[in-house]
This record gives structure tokens, sequence and C-alpha cells, in this order.
């Protein structure tokens, strides 16, 4: 486990990327720039995969170490951000992290045809050891790893998304603690064009995100590390580095209030439409979309939060509002772990948001905490 500040790492990956000067066009986090204008040159370089690119071409590499399944930190490069601009109090560590610099091969097709196209430009030798080293054997090419994102990198639309809610957030100050994206870049025409040469399904065109992370450790993560799988010393490193930021206790309180954020969100920000109405509310699985540091959760992947209207029923499917109350569960369960019900219970009834939850929710269960004390869990209407 790796500690910078009150950023934690688990080192499970390294990877190698070759750095490109970068002049095309950018788009930038226009509020977050203005509170931390130095961020800006970070837009200078692409991470790209020495794999896509010709060899004169990789003079310079960087070392990251994994971020799930395409995105990569940056250790060297930090930042301290005021939690304020996430309605929060203290400040984070954070350091660079990318999304979309590469994945893993999908199929040996498409290695095959990405060493096929190399060797006939007299450079064999030089993609048959990329391939061979985990470190460097990442590509991108135009399959669709769903949503129409291109494998490896990340989709146009759904990089504008992520800028864009990103933006949101700290504008209308909807004090949600993320993972703030930073900049998004389109990749050179030259490696979606070999990218597509591999495989030609999505449309969309291949962009990087530049977003800041305090941490690449999830509650429960599918492609990076979680508080279920790490081991005894890096559980015993977490305790450590928890007494040496105020302890347990102050991380619980830190928890406890990203908990109530999560529950909060659905009632904060419902709007009535006609019969219906709107919420803003993570719509991706809760315990791989956020990391977990010694200041609490933040979410990691912008790509999950947005407005979303309501159903009617639940037979047009399982809701992200539904999805986000299983989140906030999954976060009363980690705090047992370190606390008992009543706290959970006192926090979620000090909240003003749950005293206009009849406006767009029905009670769905009773808990009750220690000496007989008792709250209500609301879901919204439209799963019953």
């Amino acid at each position: 486990m790796i500690s910078i500040g009150n950023a934690i790492f688990v080192e499970e990956e390294k990877i190698e990327e070759s750095i490109l000067l970068y002049y095309d066009d950018v788009k930038f986090n226009e509020p977050l720039l203005k509170e931390y204008p130095n961020l800006r040159e970070l837009e200078k370089y692409l991470y790209i995969p020495p794999s896509m690119i010709p060899g004169k071409l990789d003079r310079e590499r960087i070392s990251l170490i994994s971020d799930g399944g395409r995105s990569g930190i940056n250790l060297n490069y930090r930042v301290e951000i005021s939690l304020e601009i996430f309605g929060s109090r203290g400040t984070q560590t954070f350091v660079e992290g990318r999304k979309g610099i590469g994945s893993r091969f999908w199929s040996n097709s498409e290695k095959e045809k990405l060493e096929n196209y190399w060797s006939e430009r007299g450079e064999r030798k030089r993609i048959q050891k990329l391939l061979s080293s985990p470190e460097t054997s990442r590509v991108m090419y135009g399959v669709s790893s769903g949503y129409d994102r291109p494998w490896g990198a990340q989709s146009e639309s759904l990089a504008e998304h992520e800028l864009k809610e990103s933006e949101r957030i700290l504008k209308d100050r909807i004090n949600i603690k993320h993972c703030p994206v930073v900049a998004i870049l389109r990749l050179p025409k030259e490696v979606e064009k070999l990218g597509r040469l591999l495989g030609n399904e999505t449309p969309e065109r291949f962009y990087q995100v530049i977003r800041l992370v305090p941490g690449n450790i999830g509650i429960d993560g599918l492609w990076t590390p979680s508080l279920l799988n790490l081991n005894d010393y890096e559980i015993e490193t977490l305790k450590r580095k928890l007494e040496e930021n105020g302890g347990v206790e102050r991380f619980k309180k830190y928890i406890l209030d990203d908990m109530v954020s999560l529950l909060e969100l659905i009632p904060r920000t419902a709007k009535q439409i006609g019969n219906d109405y709107e919420t803003y509310a993570i719509t991706g699985y809760f315990g791989d979309d956020h990391v977990v540091t010694l200041t609490g959760l933040y979410l990691r992947d912008m790509e999950s939060i947005g407005f979303e209207k309501g159903y009617n029923n639940i037979k047009k499917g399982f809701t992200s509002q539904a999805m986000q109350i299983i989140g906030g569960i999954e976060l009363i369960f980690l705090i047992l772990k370190l606390g008992d019900w009543k706290e959970i219970i006192d926090k979620i009834d000090s909240s003003e948001y749950f005293k206009i939850k009849e406006t767009y929710f029905g009670r769905i269960m009773d808990v009750e905490g220690e000496d007989g004390f008792r709250t209500n869990i609301y879901l919204p209407r439209s799963l019953f």
C-alpha cells in the first residue's frame, strides 16, 4: 500500500505509457481551473500505449499504476485540494489520473493484427518485445466495450458527459465528493486510425480523460483493489494510516457524512415533471465506482452520474435510484464494522432532506437500533 498524504493506493499492476506532446483542441473543467489554474499544465501531454505509435515517437515513457481496465495513475503529480469545493471540510491529496490509456487485449486476433501491422513496417522485434511484457502490452481499438466505448479508450460522448457532470457538481454546489475531471482530449487521428484497423465496430471518436484521483481502493471492485480483498498487511497499514491521520473516529465521521450525502442525493435533487419526477442519481454499481480514502468516499467514474427520470413502475427496469439506495446500504454495512446502528440512525434522522421524503418516496422498511430507537428507510415510489 502506498500513502501520499491522505491518499492511499494499492500498487497491483504497473503500466508503461509513451508520452506525446499534445497540440489539438482540449476542453477544460472551467470551475475547477478557476480555483486551481496550475492544473492546466496537465493538458500538454497524452499517454499512449507504445504499441499504438511508431518507434520513432516512443522516446519517453511514464510509469503508472493501474486504476481499472483502461485507466492509470501518475503518483508523481500531486495537488492538495480543499474539500470545501465539495461541501465538505479539510483537504485531500489528489494525484493525476488518466482514463483511456489502453486495455489488455480482448482476443488474440487483434494482437496478431497489431503484430502484423508493425512487422510490415519493419518493427517486428520492437512490437514483439512490447507485447511480451505486461507493462507495455496495452492497446486501443474500435471494438465496443459497452455504450459504444472504444476498447481501451473513452468515447467522445462519455468524455463530454464526464466533463459536464464534474463541472455541474462544482458549479451548482451539488456537494458530491468525486474525482474531478480536469480536461478531455481527443486521441491523435493516427492512433484512432490504427485502432479502427484492429476493429471498427463503434462510430465514437477516441478520447482520453484527465482527472484527479485520491486513491484506487474501492469498497467492492471488479477491476480495482477493494476493502474486501486487501491482504492482512494492507489492512494493518490502513489502520495505522487512519491513526496517523486522526484515527478511526474521524474516518467514521467522513464515511457517515458520505453515506447521508449519497442517500440524500435523490430527495435533494428531485424535481416534479408532470406525473413523474427527475432526480440526480448515481447509475453505476456503487462499490466499483467509488474509492475509499482517509477522508471518506469519492465517486471515481463520472460516467455513472446524471439526471434521470423516475419510472411509473418497476417493470420498466431496476432504476438507478434503487442502485443508489443499495450503495447507501453497502456504506451502512461498512460503517457497522466501525460503529453501531444508533450512530447511523441519528445521522439519517438529522437530515433535513428526509423530511420531504413523502413527496416522492414511500416507506419500505423500519430499522430498529439500540434501545428500540427506530427509523425508516424510504425508496422512490416508482419502485413499488
